[in-house]
């Protein structure tokens, strides 16, 4: 066993690679981006290395096979649609969001496919895969895999890594050129015309030279440009050098760019060693090795540069997520298909953006704490097709004229002509039959995502499961708003969590719903309908029938906790909610202006904030504020200042004041549901259809900053911080 133990090689970390194009696509654009040739790779972290490598070993023989084979980079695998998706197979998740995977299981024609792909939507461009390397030219650059297998089979033939090798090289040094032949390896790889085939040598058990019999080097555009002449010995000879292990590479790297760290060839081993010492343990290619090998702390190398950084803190978890937000997209997807640009995913990819950065705020970082939140789009349109089912039916009945909005279009006017087939066209599709294919569509896409996101955040604690206690939120926007209405007015009020839920019953508890820019108020009307809370939710389990209902079903009586109604001013597609809950109150309840979160309202409370707290928090202020709309005629604190936020709204308390006020008062915390956003600017209120700001203001929701920071305060906030940051929306006076 000792002797099995000394002859067996060191051991070596085995790392997975991702082609440095991927980069942008793992930062999230808020734009298309243009994919390049991969010239180079970058190494996944120790954990993510660690965790492909579990997965790789789960694989059959054939399987393993199957997916090297794919890496070929004559292989091109069909677009992602094809492939399959099981949305039971949890890859390794990567990037800061951990929005991205690694799939090794994914099977195309039989092959699997070793991919970085994102879980949550289709990626447009090319499959982008991923690599498992053991020999590198370089941190970058790890061997084509035909080289490798035949420096495997040349290094486990040999034996670099024995005392005995060390003997050799010192006797070939003395004896000159010859003595090498029998330490050379030939490869079979095709040399240039006038060169002989190449061969390799060992310098020791982390580091091989290829060159050629005529002492040439290896032909760059093959290997790259970096050739290495080195000594052994009194002889010299030159090659490109090709390194065992991504640690190895990693430290020579290092090592050149820290002169005064750099050591001899003979101690490249104690170097790797450190490395993976000091990186943490994972998966080994072999078993670990019965010799010790001590070196200095690898800190002295890499302390200093970028990619020692990077190393030392890539292991850290990214912080549980608390929040989910599900992004309900409008109309225009149809041209997402033609025009990328269109592509709702860069929407919600720039809204994610200015969350985040709304979130470093000292005003908003002290509301969130711990908490994170989490934004995904749901894609409804790409997976609705309109008119298959008819067109199958008219098949059957032996009808078998077929024909298209495309073929009715008359050809003139063509950039109307395609902006009325492919964005308005939504709105007749939605009014029509095809109402109930859109509204399972969203459900699907939905529901998909929350599976998916439930299998890879299992949540804060085993014993606080995701799907059981995290929360889960809503914004829709313009048609989706409204197809998002009628789901929440269907559903129960309550649901079991997704583990004891039936896989064929739709799960869409929610608890928050905010949409902007809606023509919800328009539908409700058309239905003759009214806008109600959704009794024996959070703040209505006590409330009395004229104050909510338990009618799952009734359009306009949504099983959701708070609702919001959010727009600009400009915006021509925006209506006003509160009179669908009462007309009469609704004249004297403006909409309320949702705070600039700049500096100058971030660093106090302005005084119409102090004046509605006030009205809020009497008893903190020590005195009694005067009689308003928001107080009842016996004093008590109206329903239209319940406090702010879900955490207090959770708590079960009867609402006070008139039934207008406690309808609204169970609806939202705020009392109301209307809020608009500041206008930036003044714009004329005449011919407004034919100014610039109309139809970007229906657009320009995901580029709000301030809707962002509103959207995290309604998320977090709760009375208290509410009091000591003054982000209370204000409410407007009536001229």
């Amino acid at each position: 066993m000792q002797s099995d133990a000394a002859n067996a090689p060191p051991s070596i970390s085995v790392r997975w690679f991702r082609p440095t194009m991927s980069t942008p696509f793992l930062q999230l654009p808020t734009a298309p981006i243009s994919v390049t040739n991969i010239d180079s790779w970058i190494a996944l972290s120790i954990q993510e290395s660690a965790q492909c490598e579990e997965a790789w070993h789960a694989l059959s023989d054939e399987q393993r096979h199957a997916a090297e084979a794919s890496c070929s980079e004559d292989y091109q695998p069909g677009p992602l649609e094809e492939l399959g998706e099981e949305e039971s197979t949890v890859g390794v998740t990567l990037s800061e969001d951990r929005l991205f995977e690694v799939d090794v299981k994914s099977m195309e024609a039989g092959h699997s496919l070793m991919i970085l792909r994102p879980i949550y939507w289709r990626l447009t461009s090319p499959l982008i895969k991923v690599r498992r390397a053991v020999w590198m030219y370089d941190e970058t650059r790890p061997a084509p895999k035909p080289l490798a297998e035949q420096l495997d089979a040349a290094y486990h033939l040999i034996q670099p890594w024995q005392p005995s090798y060390n003997f050799e090289l010192e006797t070939a040094a003395r004896l000159g050129v010859e003595a090498f032949e029998k330490l050379k390896y030939p490869l079979t790889l095709s040399p240039l015309t006038g060169t002989s085939r190449p061969f390799v040598i060992f310098e020791d058990a982390f580091t091989a030279r290829i060159t050629s019999s005529t002492n040439n080097f290896f032909p760059n555009s093959f290997f790259g440009s970096r050739n290495r002449r080195a000594k052994t010995g009194a002889f010299t000879f030159s090659g490109t050098p090709v390194f065992y292990g991504y640690d190895t590479a990693l430290a020579r790297t290092l090592s050149k760019s820290s002169p005064q760290n750099s050591r001899p060839l003979q101690g490249k081993q104690e170097e790797a060693a450190a490395v993976r010492n000091s990186l943490g343990a994972a998966i080994d290619i072999h078993p670990p090795s019965s010799a010790n090998m001590s070196a200095p702390e690898y800190s002295e190398i890499h302390s200093n540069t970028a990619d020692g950084k990077r190393l030392l803190v890539e292991d850290n978890g990214p912080q549980r997520v608390t929040d989910l937000v599900l992004v309900v997209h409008g109309i225009g997807q149809g041209l997402a298909s033609q025009y990328e640009s269109w592509s709702f995913l860069y929407a919600v990819n720039n809204f994610r953006q200015l969350a985040k950065k709304q979130a470093t705020l000292p005003a908003l970082a002290s509301i969130l704490r711990e908490k994170q939140v989490q934004f995904l789009p749901v894609q409804w349109r790409t997976s609705l097709n309109i008119g298959e089912e008819e067109q199958r039916e008219r098949e059957r009945d032996g009808l078998g004229n077929t024909f298209s909005i495309a073929g009715t279009t008359y050809l003139t006017i063509p950039a109307i002509r395609e902006l009325t087939n492919n964005v308005l066209i939504e709105v007749p599709y939605f009014m029509s039959h095809h109402q109930t294919a859109m509204i399972e569509s969203v459900c699907m896409q939905a529901n998909r995502t929350y599976r998916l996101w439930c299998a890879r955040n299992p949540g804060l604690h085993p014993f606080l499961r995701f799907d059981k206690y995290g929360r889960v939120h809503i914004i829709g926007h313009s048609l989706g708003s409204l197809l998002s209405a009628y789901i929440l007015s269907k559903q129960p009020t309550w649901q079991p969590p997704l583990s004891q839920l039936d896989p064929c019953v739709v799960r869409q508890c929610r608890d928050r719903f905010l949409f902007n820019t809606s023509p919800l108020p328009v539908f409700v009307h058309l239905n003759q309908a009214q806008v109600i809370a959704r009794k024996g939710r959070e703040r209505t389990k006590d409330s009395p029938d004229d104050e909510a209902l338990d009618r799952d079903g009734l359009f306009g009586c949504f099983a959701i906790d708070s609702l919001y109604n959010v727009f600009h001013p400009s915006d021509p597609i925006a209506y006003l909610l509160n009179p669908c809950v009462d007309a009469k109150s609704a004249k004297d309840l403006p909409p309320s202006t949702i705070p600039s979160f700049n500096a100058s309202v971030m660093s106090g409370i302005s005084t119409r904030f102090s004046k509605f707290l006030g009205d809020v928090m009497p008893s903190s202020f020590g005195s009694t504020p005067p009689m308003s709309r928001t107080h009842s005629p016996d004093g008590r604190p109206a329903a239209g200042r319940v406090p702010s936020g879900f955490e207090l709204s959770g708590h079960n308390h009867i609402l006070q004041g008139s039934r207008a006020e406690r309808r609204f008062a169970a609806l939202n915390p705020h009392g109301t549901l209307d809020f608009q956003l500041a206008s930036e600017g003044s714009i004329s209120e005449y011919g407004i259809l034919l100014t610039f700001p109309c139809p970007q203001a229906h657009s320009s929701y995901w580029q709000d900053a301030n809707l962002a920071a509103f959207v995290l305060v309604e998320l977090f906030a709760n009375q208290q911080d509410l009091a000591r940051t003054g982000l209370v929306p204000a409410t407007i006076a009536r001229s």
